[in-house]
Protein backbone atom coordinates (compact mmCIF):
# COMPACT_ATOMS: atom_id res chain seq x y z
CA UNK A 1 0.00 0.00 0.00
CA UNK A 2 1.16 3.49 -0.88
CA UNK A 3 1.77 6.18 1.71
CA UNK A 4 -0.43 8.46 -0.38
CA UNK A 5 -3.96 9.33 0.75
CA UNK A 6 -6.32 10.39 -2.02
CA UNK A 7 -9.49 12.28 -1.16
CA UNK A 8 -12.13 11.60 -3.81
CA UNK A 9 -15.78 12.33 -4.36
CA UNK A 10 -18.22 14.44 -6.33
CA UNK A 11 -18.14 18.23 -6.33
CA UNK A 12 -19.53 19.67 -3.11
CA UNK A 13 -18.98 16.52 -1.06
CA UNK A 14 -16.68 18.02 1.58
CA UNK A 15 -13.29 17.19 0.04
CA UNK A 16 -11.78 20.66 0.51
CA UNK A 17 -12.92 20.87 4.11
CA UNK A 18 -11.57 17.40 4.91
CA UNK A 19 -8.29 18.19 3.12
CA UNK A 20 -7.77 21.27 5.32
CA UNK A 21 -8.23 19.10 8.41
CA UNK A 22 -5.86 16.42 7.09
CA UNK A 23 -3.22 18.98 6.09
CA UNK A 24 -3.21 20.35 9.63
CA UNK A 25 -3.17 16.95 11.33
CA UNK A 26 -0.62 15.36 9.01
CA UNK A 27 1.54 18.46 8.59
CA UNK A 28 1.58 18.17 4.79
CA UNK A 29 0.15 20.17 1.91
CA UNK A 30 -2.28 18.42 -0.43
CA UNK A 31 -1.51 18.22 -4.12
CA UNK A 32 -4.38 19.49 -6.25
CA UNK A 33 -4.63 18.12 -9.77
CA UNK A 34 -5.93 21.34 -11.30
CA UNK A 35 -9.29 20.17 -12.58
CA UNK A 36 -10.47 18.27 -15.62
CA UNK A 37 -7.72 17.16 -18.03
CA UNK A 38 -7.54 19.15 -21.25
CA UNK A 39 -6.01 16.44 -23.41
CA UNK A 40 -4.86 12.82 -23.37
CA UNK A 41 -1.29 13.95 -22.56
CA UNK A 42 -2.58 16.14 -19.72
CA UNK A 43 -4.48 13.14 -18.33
CA UNK A 44 -1.45 10.86 -18.65
CA UNK A 45 0.65 13.41 -16.72
CA UNK A 46 -2.01 13.52 -14.01
CA UNK A 47 -1.92 9.71 -13.71
CA UNK A 48 1.59 9.87 -12.22
CA UNK A 49 1.91 10.22 -8.46
CA UNK A 50 5.27 11.70 -7.50
CA UNK A 51 6.99 9.56 -4.85
CA UNK A 52 6.93 12.34 -2.23
CA UNK A 53 3.20 13.12 -2.41
CA UNK A 54 1.34 12.10 0.75
CA UNK A 55 -2.05 13.73 0.25
CA UNK A 56 -3.99 14.42 -2.94
CA UNK A 57 -7.21 16.23 -3.76
CA UNK A 58 -8.55 13.75 -6.32
CA UNK A 59 -6.50 11.67 -8.70
CA UNK A 60 -7.26 11.47 -12.41
CA UNK A 61 -7.00 7.66 -12.45
CA UNK A 62 -10.10 7.64 -10.25
CA UNK A 63 -12.00 10.87 -10.93
CA UNK A 64 -11.63 10.80 -14.70
CA UNK A 65 -13.25 7.37 -14.81
CA UNK A 66 -16.32 8.94 -13.19
CA UNK A 67 -16.48 12.34 -14.86
CA UNK A 68 -15.39 11.14 -18.31
CA UNK A 69 -17.99 8.38 -18.35
CA UNK A 70 -20.81 10.62 -17.20
CA UNK A 71 -19.94 13.90 -18.94
CA UNK A 72 -18.10 12.75 -22.08
CA UNK A 73 -19.44 9.24 -22.59
CA UNK A 74 -16.10 7.51 -22.05
CA UNK A 75 -12.53 7.76 -20.82
CA UNK A 76 -9.68 9.16 -22.91
CA UNK A 77 -7.32 6.53 -21.49
CA UNK A 78 -8.73 2.97 -21.39
CA UNK A 79 -10.35 2.05 -18.07
CA UNK A 80 -8.25 -1.10 -17.67
CA UNK A 81 -5.08 1.03 -17.88
CA UNK A 82 -6.43 3.35 -15.20
CA UNK A 83 -7.40 0.43 -12.95
CA UNK A 84 -3.90 -1.06 -13.39
CA UNK A 85 -2.43 2.30 -12.38
CA UNK A 86 -4.62 2.39 -9.27
CA UNK A 87 -3.57 -1.13 -8.31
CA UNK A 88 0.09 -0.29 -8.96
CA UNK A 89 0.07 2.69 -6.58
CA UNK A 90 -2.46 1.11 -4.21
CA UNK A 91 -3.27 4.38 -2.45
CA UNK A 92 -5.47 4.83 0.59
CA UNK A 93 -8.71 6.40 -0.63
CA UNK A 94 -11.10 8.54 1.37
CA UNK A 95 -14.39 8.68 -0.49
CA UNK A 96 -16.38 11.79 0.41
CA UNK A 97 -20.00 10.81 -0.14
CA UNK A 98 -22.76 13.01 1.24
CA UNK A 99 -26.14 11.51 2.06
CA UNK A 100 -28.80 11.70 -0.62
CA UNK A 101 -30.75 14.24 1.43
CA UNK A 102 -27.99 16.85 1.00
CA UNK A 103 -27.41 16.40 -2.74
CA UNK A 104 -29.69 19.33 -3.64
CA UNK A 105 -27.84 21.57 -1.17
CA UNK A 106 -24.56 20.53 -2.79
CA UNK A 107 -25.78 21.75 -6.17
CA UNK A 108 -26.50 25.16 -4.66
CA UNK A 109 -23.05 25.15 -3.04
CA UNK A 110 -21.47 24.42 -6.44
CA UNK A 111 -22.73 27.77 -7.68
CA UNK A 112 -21.50 29.64 -4.60
CA UNK A 113 -18.06 27.98 -4.46
CA UNK A 114 -17.15 27.67 -8.14
CA UNK A 115 -13.47 26.91 -8.54
CA UNK A 116 -11.63 29.26 -10.91
CA UNK A 117 -10.19 26.42 -13.00
CA UNK A 118 -13.62 24.93 -13.72
CA UNK A 119 -15.37 26.41 -16.73
CA UNK A 120 -18.99 27.50 -16.65
CA UNK A 121 -19.79 24.76 -19.19
CA UNK A 122 -18.20 22.12 -16.93
CA UNK A 123 -20.14 23.38 -13.89
CA UNK A 124 -23.39 23.30 -15.88
CA UNK A 125 -22.68 19.74 -17.01
CA UNK A 126 -21.93 18.70 -13.42
CA UNK A 127 -25.17 20.28 -12.19
CA UNK A 128 -27.22 18.45 -14.85
CA UNK A 129 -25.54 15.10 -14.17
CA UNK A 130 -24.81 15.32 -10.44
CA UNK A 131 -26.80 12.27 -9.39
CA UNK A 132 -25.19 10.18 -12.16
CA UNK A 133 -21.76 11.33 -10.96
CA UNK A 134 -22.54 10.27 -7.40
CA UNK A 135 -23.80 6.88 -8.57
CA UNK A 136 -20.73 6.37 -10.79
CA UNK A 137 -18.49 7.12 -7.80
CA UNK A 138 -20.46 4.62 -5.68
CA UNK A 139 -19.97 1.90 -8.31
CA UNK A 140 -16.26 2.62 -8.77
CA UNK A 141 -15.58 2.67 -5.02
CA UNK A 142 -17.25 -0.74 -4.65
CA UNK A 143 -15.05 -2.07 -7.49
CA UNK A 144 -11.91 -0.74 -5.80
CA UNK A 145 -12.88 -2.40 -2.50
CA UNK A 146 -13.45 -5.71 -4.33
CA UNK A 147 -9.96 -5.33 -5.81
CA UNK A 148 -8.57 -5.15 -2.27
CA UNK A 149 -7.96 -1.42 -1.92
CA UNK A 150 -8.59 0.46 1.30
CA UNK A 151 -11.52 2.83 0.77
CA UNK A 152 -12.74 4.82 3.77
CA UNK A 153 -16.12 6.47 3.48
CA UNK A 154 -16.51 10.02 4.78
CA UNK A 155 -19.77 11.92 5.21
CA UNK A 156 -19.34 15.47 6.47
CA UNK A 157 -22.85 15.40 7.97
CA UNK A 158 -22.19 12.26 9.99
CA UNK A 159 -25.60 10.90 8.98
CA UNK A 160 -24.70 7.98 6.71
CA UNK A 161 -23.59 4.55 7.81
CA UNK A 162 -21.53 2.78 5.19
CA UNK A 163 -21.06 -0.89 4.53
CA UNK A 164 -18.65 -2.18 1.92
Amino acid sequence: MSDCIIVEGPDGSGKSTLLKILETRLGVIAKHDGGPPGSEQDLRNKLLIPHNIQLMDRWAAISDQVYAKVLRGGCIVPENEMMERILHYSPQIIYCRPPNATLHDNLIALDANKKSYKSEAHCNDVRKSYWEIVMAYDILMKQLVKMGLLVTMYDYTGEMKYEY
